[in-house]
């Protein structure tokens, strides 16, 4: 039987989404069974299931933090998960892979991988929000087998912030050139 995986990311549009429709398409589908679940809208749909990658909603994912969406989300990738027994979640982004990483843990995956696109915590949030949005991240940790940057830098920023270990975190430069990624501007 083929391994099942599943890529979880907030919103299907962007760099972030242009690498995760990489790494879905580009599995051996002899081997794998790819899937994508994010929210809907996006410019990558089609793409992905031109290229052989199964899709799926998740409804009551938003970009914006909501509790009570971000529970039903959560509860929504955990029936997924549960429903196709999926043997891998590579979860992408801060929102999603936050409560992807919980919803597989209680799903019970038994392999979790996370990719830092970009951290959620930056300059621009007040020290409050920065101090949550670390917590979270910090906490989450432990809910990934591995974890992969796109980059040099951000691994290195992965490790600073501590919400990966040195050891635990792997740098894969993103193959995505961005150029070539419609946007929702795009005809």
């Amino acid at each position: 039987p083929r391994v099942k995986v599943l890529h979880v990311i907030t919103r299907f549009a962007g760099g972030s989404g242009g690498n995760t429709l990489l790494s879905a398409a580009g599995m051996d589908p002899q081997r794998y069974e790819s899937w994508v679940a994010s929210m809907p809208g996006g410019p990558l749909w089609e793409a992905a299931e031109a290229g052989g990658v199964r899709t799926t909603y998740v409804r009551h994912m938003r970009e914006q933090i909501s509790p009570l969406h971000d529970l039903l989300a959560c509860r929504e990738l955990v029936r997924l998960m549960r429903r196709e027994r999926f043997t891998v979640v590579h979860t992408h982004c801060s929102k999603a892979g936050l409560i992807g990483r919980v919803a597989a843990k209680v799903a019970g995956v038994p392999v979790v991988v996370h990719t830092f696109h970009i951290f959620a915590v930056h300059d621009g949030l007040s020290p409050a929000r920065k101090r949550l949005y670390l917590l979270l991240d910090r906490a989450a940790r432990r809910l990934a087998n591995r974890y992969v940057a796109v980059a040099p830098s951000v691994a290195r920023e992965a490790v600073e912030q501590r919400v990966a270990g040195p050891g635990d975190i792997v740098a894969v430069p993103s193959a995505v050139e961005l150029d070539d990624i419609p946007t929702e501007a795009d005809p």
